[in-house]
């Protein structure tokens, strides 16, 4: 666990949280790395800038939380050539108030690329921006010549459940196969629920969910905004295509501005709207389809 002495932070080590946690660290760089058997999140940068992290692999991850890259409030950031294999989600950029008493509530995250990663999630979304978004914006991130080779709930992820401006999202040259017969997405209860497939061996993972909302794992009162997003060269592999979930929360707090280019499910070029499985809500501006 690297920590950066900082009179915010209150240090308490016997609270430990993510395999390789670093907070408020800068000019950082990670290696070269393999990591298994993870308790909970695997490498956790918290309010951190101008770092890479490069060629790390991750295995064994077998239970909830634990996300293979999960950066809150950073800045400046490159991630490239890593395989992550996690139960939970495998890239996660978001911001929270703070974490472990390091406050980080004021700071942006932003400027943040991922590029030439290979990721597999058993249980839950492969490349997700949010839940948590109390950052005051979230920009500038770009998802570039990946590879996701499983997903459950869903490949490709926006979800602002909390006040946050997200904007300036770019999701380009990936590469997606999606399971056929999957099983379905279930959140467990109890220590002792066994697992049942509510699907009945029919889901078939989301391409692609954005929205805004609540959850239990935000308490923000206002409602925060999605806008600017490109998906461009996406190729899907897998007999039944997959839909794809796009829905505001009212008209104030819109999902605005979504560019899809070059679609692909197999070796058919998606052409409209409908042919691609999107699902459209009613607090939705301007989605188009460019060939």
């Amino acid at each position: 666990r690297i920590i950066r002495s900082d009179s915010m932070l209150v240090n308490r080590p016997d609270i430990p949280f993510g395999t390789m946690a670093l907070y408020g660290c800068h000019n950082a760089r990670i290696e070269g790395i393999t990591f298994r058997d993870a308790n909970v999140y695997v490498i956790f940068p918290i309010a951190c800038n101008n770092m890479s992290i490069t060629n790390i692999k991750e295995i064994g991850m077998w239970r909830y939380n634990t996300d293979g890259i999960h950066l809150k409030n950073c800045q400046d950031m490159i991630i490239d050539k890593c395989f992550l294999r996690n139960f939970d989600d495998g890239l996660v950029v978001n911001g929270y108030p703070w974490h472990r008493g390091y406050v980080c509530e004021e700071l942006p995250t932003r400027n943040i690329t991922v590029k030439r990663c290979v990721i597999w999630s058993d249980w839950n979304i492969a490349i997700r921006i949010g839940v948590v978004c109390y950052a005051p914006v979230i920009e500038n991130v770009e998802f570039r010549d990946c590879d996701i080779i499983h997903a459950s709930r869903a490949a490709l992820n926006i979800e602002n459940q909390g006040q946050a401006m997200i904007r300036n999202i770019r999701f380009e040259d990936i590469r997606i196969e999606l399971d056929d017969g999957a099983p379905g997405h279930l959140l467990q209860t109890s220590e002792d629920e066994v697992y049942s497939d509510p699907s009945n061996g029919t889901h078939v993972p989301l391409l692609c969910l954005i929205e805004i909302t609540k959850s239990m794992y935000t308490k923000a009162t206002d409602y925060g905004h999605i806008k600017d997003v490109v998906l461009k060269d996406i190729m899907v592999l897998g007999d039944h295509p997959p839909r794809s979930v796009i829905s505001g929360h009212d008209s104030e707090y819109m999902v605005e501005n979504l560019i899809i280019e070059n679609l692909r499910f197999g070796d058919q070029l998606v052409t409209d709207l409908k042919n691609g499985h999107f699902e459209i809500g009613e607090f939705v501006k301007n989605v188009r389809i460019d060939p």
